[in-house]
C-alpha cells in the first residue's frame, strides 16, 4: 500500500513538473512575440525580424509571428522570402483571410498574378457576398492577361449584386482592350438606358460614338440628351457642328451659371458636370476657362460653406494660376471642412513650399500625418520643412520611420534619402552624405532631385564647386522645370565664380520667396557689389523665417560669411 501511494504522488509530482515547462516555455514564447512586435512599432524593422526568426525557430507552428515577419519582408520589398512566411502561417490556419490577402500581395509583387487571382477565387466562394473579393480576383487576372476571364468574373458580380456603374466601366475597359467596340459600346449604353435620366451617361456614349468615328450614332444620342435638357452646352454645340473639345470648355462652362446659381440643383449634380474640366485644367493651365471655373466654385463657396470640395476646385485653379498664397488659404478652408482627400494636402504642401513657408509646412505635414500616418510622401514634406529649419536630429528621425514604408515608392525613398544625405552634410557627416547618396542614384540614377540635392551638398564642401557645377547641370537636364534643380545650379555657378549666371538663374526663382532662393540672391548681390540690395534680400530671408546659420551674421554685420 505503501509502495502505491508512493507511486502516484512520483507521478503527480513529474506532472506537474511538466505542467510547469509546458507553462514557462509558453511564457518565453509570449515573451518573444511582444518583444519581436515592441521592435516592429518602434521601427527597428531588422531586429524585429531577427527576433520573429528567432521565434519561429524555436516554436515553428506561430502563425503570428510568421504573418508579421511577412509583412516586415514585403515592407522591405522581399516578397520572395515573404510568400515563404505567410504560407506557413496560411498553412497553419487557412481559415484567416488576412493570411491569404498578404500571400496574394506577396505573390502579385512577384509577378504572379494567377497565383494571386486564384487566392482571391477561393476567398470569393468562401465568401460571395464579399464582392471586394470577386473585384480583386477579375483584378489579378487582368494583370495576368485573362480578360474572357476577368469579364466572366465581372458578369458573375453583376448577377449577384446587380448593374453599378463601377463595374460597367470595367467591363467596358476590358472590351475597348480587347478591341472589341460593339460590346464596349453595348455596356455604355446598357448604364444609359438602366439610367435615362443621367445626362452624363449618355454623354459618356455620344463621346464614344464619336472617338470611333461613328457621327450619325453620336448625334443620334446629342439629339436624345436636348430632350432631357434643352440647353445642354455640349449637345448644342455638337449638333450645331462644333468641337465639343477644348475650344467649347469655356462656352460650356459659362452656360452653367445659371444652373451654379440656382438652389433647387444638388451640390453633387453641379460638381459633376465640372469634374471632368476640374481635370483637365489641372493637366493643360488654360486661363481663360480658369478664369471661367474659379467663378462657378465660387459660387459653390458661398451656397455650400460647409462642404470641403468648392474651396478645394478654387485652390487647384489659384494654385495653377500662379497665385500660390491665395490658394493656400483656400486648401486651408478645404481641409478644415474635410482632410481625408490626399490630393488636396499635396497641392497644399506644394505651394507652401513654393512660398517657402517652412514653419507652415511642417506644421501641415505634422496634421496629415494624423490623417495618413503611413504616407511616406508625407514624411518627406515633414523632413523638407525640419531641414529648411535646421533641425537636423528631426530630419533623421523622420527618414527612419518612413524609410521602411516607402520599399514601393522608388522615388520617395530617393527623395527620403537625399534629405537624410544633406542633414548629415549640415553635421559634417561626408562619409554618411556620400553613402545614402550612393543609395539614392542606385534606385534611378537621373533623377533630378536626388541630383540636385546632391549638388547642394558638394556646394557646402570647400573643394566641392566643380563637382557640384556637374551634378546640377545634370539636373536639370534631367528635369528643366525642376526649381530644386535651378537653384542647385544657381549655388553651384555661384561658388564656380559665374554670378551673372547665378543671378539669372535665381531672379527666375524669386516670385516664390523662399528664403533660401532670397539668402543666395543677396549673397550674389553682394559678390556683385550692390551690398545695398544684399542687405535688403538677407533681411526679407529673416524675416520668412530662415534659420541658416551665417545669416543672421550677414544681415547684422552687413558682410558676407560662407
Amino acid at each position: 500500500m505503501r509502495s502505491l501511494i508512493f507511486t502516484v504522488l512520483f507521478l503527480s509530482v513529474i506532472s506537474l513538473y511538466a505542467q510547469e515547462i509546458v507553462g514557462n516555455k509558453e511564457i518565453d514564447r509570449e515573451a518573444l512575440l511582444i518583444e519581436a512586435s515592441k521592435e516592429k512599432m518602434l521601427g527597428r524593422l531588422d531586429k524585429a525580424k531577427e527576433l520573429y526568426k528567432k521565434l519561429l525557430t524555436e516554436y515553428p507552428n506561430t502563425e503570428a509571428a510568421a504573418y508579421e515577419l511577412a509583412r516586415i519582408l514585403m515592407l522591405q520589398n522581399q516578397p520572395e522570402e515573404a510568400v515563404i512566411w505567410v504560407s506557413k502561417a496560411v498553412t497553419a490556419n487557412p481559415a484567416n483571410v488576412w493570411y491569404a490577402i498578404l500571400k496574394a500581395d506577396a505573390l502579385q509583387a512577384m509577378g504572379q498574378y494567377k497565383d494571386a487571382a486564384a487566392i482571391y477565387e477561393q476567398l470569393a466562394r468562401q465568401y460571395p457576398t464579399q464582392y471586394n473579393y470577386f473585384y480583386k480576383w477579375a483584378f489579378y487576372l487582368v494583370k495576368a492577361n485573362e480578360l474572357n476571364a476577368a469579364l466572366k468574373v465581372y458578369d458573375d458580380l453583376e448577377r449577384r449584386s446587380g448593374m453599378n456603374e463601377n463595374l460597367i466601366r470595367l467591363k467596358h475597359g476590358l472590351y475597348v482592350a480587347q478591341g472589341d467596340q460593339k460590346k464596349a459600346t453595348r455596356e455604355l449604353l446598357r448604364l444609359a438606358e438602366a439610367h435615362p435620366n443621367n445626362i452624363d451617361y449618355w454623354h459618356n456614349l455620344a463621346e464614344y460614338y464619336t472617338q470611333n468615328g461613328e457621327k450619325e450614332q453620336a448625334r443620334g444620342v446629342y439629339r436624345k440628351i436636348l430632350t432631357l435638357d434643352a440647353n445642354d452646352a455640349k449637345a448644342n454645340l455638337a449638333l450645331a457642328g462644333g468641337d465639343v473639345n477644348k475650344q467649347n470648355d469655356v462656352l460650356y462652362l459659362g452656360s452653367l451659371r445659371q444652373t451654379f446659381e440656382s438652389r433647387d440643383v444638388s451640390l453633387e449634380v453641379k460638381l459633376g458636370k465640372i469634374s471632368s474640366l476640374v481635370e483637365k485644367f489641372k493637366n493643360a493651365n488654360d486661363v481663360t476657362s480658369g478664369k471661367e471655373l474659379l467663378q462657378l466654385s465660387e459660387i459653390l463657396e458661398q451656397q455650400y460653406p460647409k462642404e470641403a470640395k468648392p474651396f478645394a476646385i478654387s485652390a487647384f485653379v489659384l494654385s495653377k494660376q500662379g497665385k500660390k498664397a491665395e490658394a493656400v488659404e483656400k486648401m486651408r478652408q478645404s481641409l478644415a471642412l474635410d482632410d481625408t482627400d490626399f490630393s488636396h494636402w499635396e497641392t497644399y504642401f506644394a505651394d507652401l513650399e513654393y512660398l517657402g513657408d517652412m514653419p507652415a509646412l511642417l506644421k501641415a505635414s505634422e496634421n496629415a500625418l494624423d490623417v495618413f500616418p503611413n504616407k511616406p510622401e508625407v514624411y518627406v514634406h515633414a523632413a523638407s520643412a525640419e531641414l529648411a529649419l535646421h533641425h537636423l536630429s528631426n530630419v533623421e528621425d523622420l527618414v527612419a520611420q518612413a524609410l521602411p514604408m516607402s520599399a514601393k515608392f522608388p522615388a520617395v525613398r530617393q527623395h527620403l534619402l537625399s534629405l537624410l544625405a544633406m542633414a548629415q552634410t549640415q553635421e559634417n557627416n561626408i562619409a554618411g552624405a556620400d553613402q545614402n547618396f550612393a543609395e539614392a542614384l542606385k534606385i534611378n540614377a537621373n533623377s533630378a532631385t536626388v541630383l540636385a540635392w546632391q549638388s547642394l551638398s558638394f556646394a557646402q564642401r570647400s573643394s566641392g564647386a566643380a563637382q557640384a557645377l556637374q551634378l546640377a547641370q545634370k539636373a536639370q537636364q534631367a528635369e528643366p522645370q525642376s526649381r530644386l534643380a535651378t537653384f542647385a545650379l544657381a549655388r553651384a555657378q555661384f561658388r564656380s565664380g559665374n554670378n551673372s549666371e547665378a543671378k539669372n538663374k535665381l531672379e527666375s526663382l524669386l516670385p516664390s520667396a523662399n528664403p533660401l532662393y532670397l539668402e543666395q540672391y543677396g549673397d550674389v548681390l553682394f559678390k556683385s557689389g550692390d551690398a545695398t540690395a544684399a542687405v535688403q534680400q538677407w533681411g526679407m530671408a529673416v524675416t520668412k523665417g530662415s534659420v541658416s546659420p551665417s545669416l543672421k551674421k550677414k544681415f547684422n554685420e552687413k558682410q558676407l560669411h560662407e
